[in-house]
C-alpha cells in the first residue's frame, strides 16, 4: 500500500469518497442527510489539513487528512471507500506498537459500516497500519505510538492539498480583474486623495481612538485593497506596511502613493502565510473594512497578525458586522438568506465588479464568521482582548436588505502578550 500527495484535481475523488463512506453513517446517527450541507462542509474541511491518498495496486482506495503538530503528525480523518472495506483491508490484528495515549490521535474515523462492524486505521511513520476489526463499538479516541515524524520537505514545484490555497487564489484573480473598476470608483468617491489629510475620511471615530498615537510607529495593514486607511496612517506619521493578495490592488495603491508624495512600504502576500514578515515586527497590526469573508482559515489570519506584532502591540480588527452578512436581497423586508453559523464557503460565478454583484465567468468563495469566531480567532493569536464595539448604523447604498438599525461595524482590540 503506498500514498501519495493530493493535488487540486484530486478534490471530487475526495468529497464523493468521504460523503459516500460516511452517509450509512451519518444517517444512522442523525436520522437524516443533508448531502449539500456535508458536502460544503468536507470541502471547508479540507483546507485545515494536509492530505494523502492512499493507493493499493495503483488504485485510489481512499485517503487520510493530518495536521502538523511540531514534531508530530496528528491524524484528523481516514476514509477508505466503501469497495474496499473488505477482509484484505479491514482484517488483521491490533499493531504490536498499539499504545493508548500516545503523540498521534485519531479524531475522527470515517468509514461506512457493513453490518455493525466498523475499521479504523493509524498512522504511523510512513505507513498505514491495520487496527483491530471487529463488531465492537471502537473508543472516542483511538491512540498509536508512533516515533516523532516531521513531515518531508515540500517540493515547490508540486501543488499540495492546501484548499485554502484554491479559494484564496480564485479570489486572488477575482481582485486582479475587478481592480480596474474598483479603482475607478475610488476614484470617483476621491477619499484615497484626501485620507492622509483628513483621517476621519477613512476612519471611524471609534478606531481612531486606538490609532491617533501612531507617529513614528510601524503599523501593518492586513488586506489593505483600496489603501484609504493606509494613506491615512501615513498622513498621522506611522510607518506603514500594506500588504494585501492582488497584485493588481497594490500597483493601483503604489502609483497613487506615489502621487501623494507617501512613504509606504508594499508586500503582496496572503495574509494567512505572512513568511516574508518578520516575528515581531510591529507596533500595530490593522485589518478590517470587508477582509475576512474573503478569508478561508481566520485563526490563521489573526494567528499571523499576533506573529508579526511586537509584545505589548496591538491588534486592531474593524469589519463588516456578521449580523448584516445573512440576509436576502430585498429593498424591503427582512429575511434570512443563510443560517448565521453556516461558515461556507459559499461559492460564487461573478462580474467583474466587485461591489456590486453580477454573474458571470469569475469564481470567488466567500465566508461567514460569527462574533465568536471573531473573538476567539483573536485570543488564539496570543493577544489579550482589550476593547469590543459595536458601531454605525447606516446603510450604504450598496446594501441589499434594510438594515438600518443594525450595527454595520464590529471593531476588537487585542494587546500581544508579553
Amino acid at each position: 500500500m503506498k500514498t501519495r500527495d493530493a493535488t487540486a484535481a484530486d478534490i471530487d475523488f475526495l468529497a464523493n469518497a468521504f460523503l459516500r463512506a460516511m452517509r450509512p453513517y451519518i444517517t444512522a446517527a442523525r436520522g437524516s442527510w443533508d448531502q449539500v450541507k456535508e458536502d460544503r462542509q468536507f470541502r471547508e474541511q479540507l483546507h485545515l489539513s494536509s492530505t494523502r491518498i492512499i493507493l493499493d495496486e495503483g488504485n485510489s482506495v481512499g485517503f487520510y487528512m493530518t495536521h502538523d503538530e511540531g514534531h508530530d503528525l496528528e491524524l484528523h480523518t481516514l476514509c477508505i471507500v466503501p469497495e474496499y472495506q473488505t477482509p484484505r483491508l479491514g482484517h488483521g490484528s491490533r499493531p504490536a506498537n498499539y499504545r493508548p495515549g500516545s503523540e498521534v490521535q485519531t479524531r475522527r474515523c470515517a468509514f461506512s459500516s457493513q453490518g455493525k462492524s466498523r475499521c479504523t486505521f493509524a498512522l504511523s511513520t510512513a505507513r498505514i497500519c491495520r487496527h483491530q476489526r471487529d463488531r465492537s463499538p471502537l473508543p472516542d479516541e483511538a491512540r498509536m505510538k508512533s516515533p516523532p515524524v516531521r513531515p518531508a520537505a515540500k517540493d515547490p514545484d508540486r501543488m499540495s492539498i492546501k484548499v485554502a490555497n484554491r479559494f484564496h487564489e480564485a479570489n486572488r484573480r477575482r481582485w486582479d480583474a475587478g481592480s480596474a473598476s474598483w479603482a475607478r470608483r475610488a476614484d470617483t468617491r476621491g477619499i484615497w486623495k484626501r485620507s492622509h489629510l483628513d483621517p476621519s475620511l477613512a476612519l471611524d471615530s471609534a478606531e481612531l481612538k486606538w490609532l491617533n498615537d501612531v507617529a513614528g510607529k510601524s503599523v501593518a495593514v492586513l488586506g489593505s485593497g483600496d489603501n484609504q486607511v493606509v494613506f491615512a496612517l501615513a498622513g498621522l506619521g506611522a510607518k506603514v506596511t500594506s500588504i494585501d493578495i492582488s497584485e493588481h490592488q497594490i500597483e493601483v495603491a503604489r502609483s497613487r502613493a506615489a502621487l501623494l508624495g507617501l512613504q509606504v512600504n508594499f508586500v503582496r502576500s496572503d495574509v494567512i502565510d505572512l513568511s516574508s514578515l518578520a516575528d515581531a515586527t510591529f507596533d500595530v497590526v490593522y485589518t478590517g473594512g470587508y477582509v475576512a469573508p474573503w478569508v478561508s482559515d481566520l485563526r490563521r489570519y489573526y494567528g499571523e497578525a499576533g506573529r508579526i506584532l511586537k509584545p505589548g502591540g496591538l491588534l486592531i480588527v474593524s469589519e463588516y458586522h456578521p449580523f448584516r452578512r445573512v440576509w436576502k436581497r430585498s429593498p424591503s423586508s427582512l429575511e434570512l438568506r443563510s443560517n448565521y453559523f453556516d461558515r461556507g464557503p459559499y461559492r460564487f460565478e461573478a462580474a467583474p465588479d466587485v461591489l456590486y454583484h453580477a454573474p458571470g465567468e469569475l469564481e470567488q468563495f466567500e465566508f461567514h464568521w460569527t462574533v465568536a469566531d471573531y473573538i476567539t480567532a483573536i485570543l488564539a493569536s496570543g493577544c489579550q482582548l482589550i476593547h469590543a464595539e459595536e458601531f454605525g448604523d447606516a446603510v450604504k447604498d450598496w446594501e441589499d436588505a434594510p438594515m438600518a438599525g443594525l450595527p454595520r461595524s464590529l471593531l476588537l482590540v487585542g494587546r500581544r502578550d508579553g
